[in-house]
Order: structure tokens, then C-alpha cells, then sequence
């Protein structure tokens, strides 16, 4: 349901009754890759089963796969990021959403994304990035604002490069 639901979103689909059209206009399609041999679910289906996906454990089992795929080619750099969502705010700007990405250059392609609680507690949700990402080998760069104590300890622990650039 996971495969059918992410390809049927990437494909434009804003809603379950879309994802199950999705399913039955690309059925052949999809069962290249997935069995689906009772076919597509209907709509109240999908949602249940996606509905019942716990957020966090999604994420980490993502992160995990990004992990295990990516083949270590000399020396990697990943980029640590935060962004705030612009407009994203409800009325007052300390409820802008607020996110951390690690980003591999070698890749092309975002390796986690964690929301932080705020701009000022970015460093902590770099922190957290760090924790679960697979650094072996990389040049980790963050801007000025990740030029912390704590993140650069934890990366000497860990035996990794830090780069910090300033904008």
C-alpha cells in the first residue's frame, strides 16, 4: 500500500478515491514491482492501512534504507541545513514550520529531513541527524549557525570530518 500510495502522490494524486484510480488505471504497471494480486483496494482500505503507519517509525525505516543503499564513493559530502517553511506560520511567526535536511551532493538526493522545534533549537535536531545518519566516510558541512561544541564533539567521537561554512 506504501508502494501504491507514494507512486499515485508522485503522480498527482491529492486523495484515496485518486490513489485507487491511480491503482486501477496502472494495475500492470504496478505489478512490476509489487504482486497486488487481488488488485487495488478500495479507498476506505488504503486509508486505513496508511492512516495506521506510525510517523516516526516511517522515518526512521527510510532512513535506515537511504543508509543501506548508499555506496560510499571516496570522500561524500553531506550538506545539514535547517529552513523555515516561508508562510507556513498561523498568525504569529513562532509557528512557522521549521525542518533540518541532510543533503548528499554525490547522490543528488535528501538523505533524512527532521521538523525541529524552532529555529533556535536547530542545533539539537542536527544533533539528532547526526545520530541516525551513516556518516562514515563524509565531509559533513552546516552553515555558521551548526558551528556548535556539541556537534563537533560528537563528530570527533565518530571520527568524521566537519566543515562549517558561513553564508
Amino acid at each position: 500500500m506504501l508502494f501504491l500510495t507514494v507512486s499515485a502522490v508522485l503522480s498527482g494524486a491529492e486523495g484515496w478515491k485518486d490513489i485507487k484510480e491511480f491503482g486501477d488505471n496502472k494495475l500492470d504497471w504496478l505489478r512490476q514491482y509489487r504482486d497486488f494480486k487481488n488488485g487495488i483496494p478500495v479507498d476506505d482500505t488504503i486509508a486505513r492501512i496508511i492512516r495506521a503507519i506510525e510517523p516516526a517509525q516511517l522515518n526512521q525505516a527510510f532512513i535506515n534504507w537511504v543508509n543501506e543503499v548508499r555506496v560510499d564513493k571516496g570522500q561524500e559530502q553531506i550538506a545539514l541545513d535547517g529552513k523555515t517553511l516561508r508562510r507556513s506560520f498561523d498568525g504569529d511567526r513562532q509557528t512557522a514550520l521549521h525542518s533540518i535536511t541532510a543533503w548528499s551532493r554525490s547522490q543528488g538526493l535528501v538523505l533524512a529531513q527532521l521538523k525541529s522545534t524552532g529555529k533556535k533549537n536547530e542545533n539539537a535536531s542536527v544533533i539528532d541527524m547526526l545520530n541516525v545518519l551513516n556518516i562514515k566516510g563524509a565531509l559533513i558541512s552546516a552553515d555558521a549557525m551548526n558551528t556548535q561544541k556539541k556537534s563537533s564533539i560528537l563528530l570527533l567521537k565518530r571520527k568524521r570530518t566537519m566543515c562549517f561554512v558561513s553564508n
